[in-house]
């Protein structure tokens, strides 16, 4: 079981690392005017950045939800874990999709604001995060 939370661990920090490796070289174009920017409208990108954040957010939550309900459903520890592992995978796959379009919106639009979001849900990942006491918190198994 220990190597699952390796794994699991390595693809926690090969998404996070993508997205800083992203967001930084955003910064670094739009703040030496390398990329060309405004080309999007400010307040339609802000209503889609709203309505999409919310969405990955909720949807995050809600698979969450979903996949606890199925894990805890189970009494085989491998089953428990298979789920456990699938459920990581996939929220913190809808959080970096959605932290990618929050860069590429900053990047098209050069607003802080969109980086502020990333930065949030890029904090949101360490809630996430696939760790053996937080499996063992959500499979409810004592040991």
């Amino acid at each position: 079981m220990k190597t699952n939370f390796k794994k699991l661990d390595l693809i926690f920090a090969a998404l996070l690392l993508g997205q800083l490796i992203f967001a930084v070289t955003a910064l670094y174009f739009v703040s030496n005017n390398l990329f060309e920017t405004g080309i999007l409208n400010f307040e339609n990108a802000v209503i889609i950045a709203m309505v999409s954040n919310a969405a990955s957010v909720l949807g995050a939550r809600l698979l969450n939800t979903l996949f606890l309900k199925k894990m805890r459903g189970s009494v085989d520890i491998g089953r428990k874990m298979q789920v456990f592992s699938t459920k990581s995978i996939i929220i913190l796959a809808i959080l970096e999709f959605q932290n990618i379009i929050n860069i590429v919106m900053y990047l098209f639009i050069s607003e802080y604001v969109f980086l502020l979001v990333a930065i949030l849900i890029f904090i949101l990942h360490f809630v996430y995060r696939p760790t053996e006491a937080l499996f063992r918190k959500e499979s409810e198994i004592k040991y």
